[in-house]
């Protein structure tokens, strides 16, 4: 279940990411499923926990999304 309220959203700058390289994979299919994903262990966990596991999750991708950008921007 999907909540509006700005406490049970996930950290802004992780969520920015991760919209972020999900727009050049034909829509937001991986931020939807996170917010998912978030949302269960924010239920299950709280907070604290679910933030920390969607900013890993985040930190960790954008490394790899920006070594393909930079690799098709060249090749392209």
């Amino acid at each position: 279940m999907m909540r509006d309220d700005e406490n049970t959203r996930p950290p802004r700058l992780a969520r920015l990411i991760i919209e972020k390289m999900s727009m050049y994979n034909d829509g937001y299919e991986c931020s939807g499923d996170m917010e998912e994903e978030y949302s269960r262990i924010l239920d299950a966990d709280g907070k604290a926990q679910a933030d920390r596991w969607y900013r890993r999750q985040a930190y960790a991708s954008a490394p790899r999304y920006l070594a393909l950008s930079f690799y098709w921007w060249f090749v392209m």
